[in-house]
């Protein structure tokens, strides 16, 4: 197998540089290369695929807008393709929820005869549905979402087409005509823009008609095993995340002569990067011609390139990894960007990347949307790789920060975040990957106000005077409902009738009253002033989190009102998650400490790295918590 000279990714770890790429990676400024893109609901609640997808809810309103702007004919026809497009499930963070896309999306996945015709039926119907929404002028009426599906679809289709036609002109008798893949590049760029301007809300977006006639006529002529293969990269979440960056760190006279992806999984990356230099960036877009390499490790293991296709140095001849007309307009650039879906090893941009800049190019930059840090944590413990693979791509070579987790279209997801996995990795002890705080009596000095709260609550729903700290006095640590619960059986106990409601019942109404009459006295209560200190000693870019038996809205609300809110990334409460960053809220059904259900639950769906220590007042719920996960403790008195 084809070896680089000098160091490898894995002698970079172990060198003394390991600063050098945390700097490089971004960690003091990774949360200013995420656009804050609020907006569009349905795009901040993507599911793990970056599917987009929102609560059924949302999805029988455009169901309502469509019956109700459109005429009865036409609304028949816009519903039914709706429901063929979009996949219902279940989420137990959501409840249900409807996915953008559903079985037409992922057709390659069935086991369905002629599948071919069945995925051209699929392109048609999608563009006919465009084309009608465009001659009925009914851009402007219809819910941005329902366009943003038509628009994923073909655009799904026209990179399978895309990708289909460049591997059968350079590994078989395809006969590759420039003149089509220009028409095929235009093609996606258009649809790209469209997308982007659905996806962003961006006002004065042109939707406009597609000719399908040539798509599917090139269809028809294509090898349905190319065809059969999906994009490991389609995620508009991750590529939008990519563009900021990407466009964040260039300067404003910089520029590229063109974009070479690295095909299939980087096919859809240059047209994303396109379509934000036009529709967002001031700047304009980085490049004009995209350029495709069809180039991977892969391919090499599986003898689909030949190993006699490199010299001694490990460097391959450019023509026999792209063909001839988009040769020429490689050789003929100065400057060029390779894109390629993830940073898995490194191996296949770098190898491009020496091959251009040994024979044809000076300079050459590389950018990647996602990284996989289980293989660089699998080096970096010499555990070894997969068919000996290793990792030859180092910081250097990159012309942007990574961004986001590795996930492909299999599924296959690193279950961290990459900012702090790294830091981890590189092994420096120095870094906590998350610190955890409990709220009262370690953010805040809140028992006796929980107290009053009880008191109140009490009073209002039965009219008669109790004090919980003589009634219920094992309350101290226990989430609201559960020690509404106790306080509902001790007064049962004692005589109370409850106001002739269920003890659930009681219990719920319990913890109502008692969320008004706090929320109404949060001025009076006072921060710790020792842990307020050692949380503002921290960078904002380290991930500090609350998980406190505490509601969602009252812990926020002291924080916002203190000034506090900006320095904690995620509130774990009892009834709800939230994430200050995306203002994204999640329910959460499980148990709150000491049990760590309700914490999994969030962490699983943030994605949150490991808990390294973990603050808090109480040895019988926050230590208990803390053991649980595996997080140091420490005590605050």
């Amino acid at each position: 197998m084809p070896q680089f000279a000098g160091e490898t990714y894995k002698d970079f770890l172990r060198s003394d540089s390991k600063q050098h790429l945390a700097n490089f990676f971004g960690f003091d400024e990774k949360w200013k290369s995420y656009p804050q893109i609020r907006e569009n609901s349905y795009i901040l609640s993507c599911d793990d695929s970056g599917t987009p997808c929102f609560p059924i809810s949302q999805y029988y309103e455009i169901l309502e807008v469509i019956r109700t702007t459109q005429d009865k004919e036409r609304s028949a026809f816009f519903e039914k393709y709706l429901n063929t497009r979009v996949s219902l499930y279940f989420s137990h963070r959501r409840g249900e929820c409807v996915a953008l896309r559903g079985e037409s999306y992922f057709r390659n996945f069935a086991e369905t005869p002629h599948l071919k015709s069945v995925i051209r039926g699929d392109l048609i119907q999608d563009i006919e549905i465009l084309n009608e929404i465009v001659r009925s002028q009914e851009s402007t009426s219809l819910p941005s979402t329902f366009i943003l599906l038509v628009l994923d679809h073909i655009k799904n289709n026209i990179f399978r087409v895309m990708y289909a036609y460049l591997e059968e002109s350079l590994f078989s008798t395809y006969p590759f005509d420039y003149h089509t893949w220009i028409w095929l590049d235009l093609q996606a760029k258009s649809v790209w823009e469209m997308y982007l301007g659905s996806v962003l809300g961006l006002p004065g977006v042109e939707i406009f008609q597609i000719n399908p006639n040539p798509l599917v006529e090139l269809m028809d002529n294509l090898q349905m095993d190319n065809l059969h293969k999906i994009k490991e990269l389609d995620s508009v979440k991750t590529l939008s995340k990519f563009c900021y960056t990407v466009y964040a760190n260039s300067s404003n006279d910089e520029s590229f002569d063109c974009c070479i992806p690295l095909l299939y999984g980087g096919i859809e990356i240059p047209y994303a990067l396109y379509s934000w230099g036009t529709m967002v960036s001031e700047k304009g877009s980085l490049f004009s011609s995209i350029s495709p390499v069809i180039f991977s490790l892969n391919r090499v293991l599986k003898n689909k390139i030949s190993p006699e296709s490199f010299d001694s140095r490990g460097i391959i001849d450019l023509s026999q990894i792209t063909l001839p007309s988009i040769q020429e307009e490689i050789e003929n650039s100065d400057r060029t960007l390779i894109v390629d879906n993830s940073f898995a090893t490194g191996y296949s941009a770098r190898l491009v990347y020496e091959s251009l800049k040994n024979k044809y190019i000076s300079s050459v930059y590389i950018a990647v949307p996602e990284i996989y840090l289980e293989g660089l944590q699998m080096l970096y413990h010499n555990k070894g790789y997969w068919k000996g693979k290793d990792l030859y791509l180092s910081y250097q070579y990159l012309y942007c920060s990574p961004v986001g987790n590795y996930t492909t279209c299999f599924g296959k997801k690193d279950e961290s975040r990459v900012v702090n996995r790294v830091h981890q990795i590189l092994g420096d002890t120095k870094y906590a990957p998350m610190r955890g705080y409990d709220f009262d009596n370690t953010i805040a000095h809140s028992s006796s106000l929980h107290r009053y709260g009880f008191n109140f609550a009490i009073a209002q729903l039965t009219g008669e005077t109790w004090d919980v700290k003589q009634l219920a006095p094992k309350n101290k640590g226990l989430s609201w409902i559960q020690a509404a619960y106790n306080i509902a059986h001790e007064l049962q106990k004692q005589g109370c009738q409850l106001n002739g409601l269920s003890k659930r019942d009681f219990a719920h109404r319990l913890c109502r009253e008692k969320e008004k009459y706090i929320n109404y006295s949060k001025e009076s209560l006072s921060l710790i002033p020792s842990v307020i200190q050692d949380v503002l000693a921290y960078s904002v870019s380290d991930i500090q989190v609350i998980i406190s038996n505490n509601r969602l809205l009252w812990v926020k609300t002291v924080l916002q009102y203190h000034n506090m809110l900006q320095f904690f990334q995620y509130l774990i409460c009892e009834d709800k998650a939230y994430c200050t960053l995306t203002n994204d809220t999640i329910p959460l059904s499980g148990k709150p400490k000491p049990y760590t259900h309700g914490f999994m639950e969030a962490s699983n769906y943030f994605n949150l790295p490991k808990l390294s220590v973990f603050y808090g007042d109480s040895v019988e719920t926050d230590q208990t918590f803390a053991q649980s996960v595996g997080a140091q403790f420490h005590l605050i008195r």
